[in-house]
């Protein structure tokens, strides 16, 4: 029989520990009833050692329970539960993490849906127009041509958001800003002098299909009808002493204005071919549909400093056919 002392006294088995430090060395021990912290023999570091467990080791695992806390051996199986009481703060910070992910998708989802409802509300259409118009008229007209398509799309959308006199303006506005956005630096002049200096066609037609075909221009001069009631404008270019001339009367604009008398236009085109023609002369045609009226005094000031003398009453003129046209 056992002495007295002895009885219901269990044999506490030692329980060894091995802990990784950062450093990559290995400290093992043994635990003990109260918590230990050990330097690192290869870098000093103090290093946290948990102590003896006060719970029953589980059936089935070996009671010295040779658990590693850090990096363990085994190259990382079973790794969540060698985390020992760190489980339960790494679930609590992963769950919210995960709840703060949701919530900034779905903050992103309405978010995007709220700006489509308000892009697809008619009433916006309006608001594009007026600030599209301010783009135009301070000579942005890259961005503002940006815009513009972006509020006729709009409007195709909602066609009663504008009004019947909105809508031209839009339209107008809209054609303008590619007239100036495409504008040459070169005057037709100095193109066709290039062309007359060229003395290989077929290089003269790459030249200008690089530089120039499709490019605007603009033109401010008289019209009237000739004694074959053709077109013709007040605008005078040469080649050297040659006069060159320009085909206006492909353009379709002038088919559409109340041209019953003699006035004077500023009109935007884009230039279709420069070729020559019989007789060592040269002409300048330009492409049938891209005529427009120039009406915007603001936007003309960004491109032009010191716009001619009298511009004013042509563009308030032309403002006046744009609306009056279908």
């Amino acid at each position: 029989m056992s002495p007295w002392w002895k009885i219901g006294r269990k044999r506490i088995l030692p329980v060894p520990f091995e802990v990784a430090c950062a450093c990559g060395q290995s400290l093992r021990g043994e635990r003990k009833p109260t918590h230990q912290v050990i330097p690192c023999s290869a870098c000093g570091r103090p290093i946290f050692v948990f102590p003896l467990s006060p719970l029953p080791a589980p059936k089935g695992t070996d009671d010295r329970g040779s658990r590693i806390e850090g990096r363990g051996k085994d190259g990382g199986s079973n790794h969540f539960n060698r985390l020992g009481p760190w489980r339960i703060p790494l679930l609590a910070g992963a769950g919210t993490f995960a709840l703060v992910v949701v919530a900034l998708a779905l903050i992103l989802h309405f978010s995007k849906k709220a700006n489509s409802v308000s892009e697809n509300d008619p009433k916006s259409v309006s608001g594009l127009l007026a600030a599209s118009k301010r783009l135009f008229e301070q000579g942005q007209f890259h961005e503002a041509v940006r815009q513009l398509e972006e509020t006729l799309s709009l409007h195709e959308k909602h066609p009663e958001s504008l009004s019947s006199a909105d809508r031209k303006r839009l339209v107008q506005m809209h054609k303008e800003a590619r007239i100036f956005v495409d504008l040459l630096s070169e005057s037709l002049d100095e193109i066709l002098a290039h062309a007359a200096a060229e003395h290989d066609d077929g290089e003269w037609q790459a030249v200008f299909s690089d530089r120039y075909r499709g490019k605007s221009l603009i033109f401010l001069a008289g019209i009237h009808r000739d004694s074959s009631s053709h077109w013709v404008l007040d605008y005078d270019i040469f080649i050297g002493d040659r006069r060159a001339r320009i085909d206006w009367e492909n353009l379709r604009l002038f088919h559409d204005l109340p041209l019953n008398e003699s006035h004077r236009l500023l009109v935007g085109a884009r230039l279709a071919n420069v070729e020559p023609e019989a007789g060592g002369s040269w002409v300048a045609r330009l492409q049938p549909s891209s005529g427009v009226l120039i009406t915007d005094a603001d936007a003309l000031a960004a491109i032009y400093s010191r716009p001619p003398d009298g511009v004013n009453e042509v563009l308030k003129r032309q403002a006046a056919w744009v609306m009056e046209l279908p």
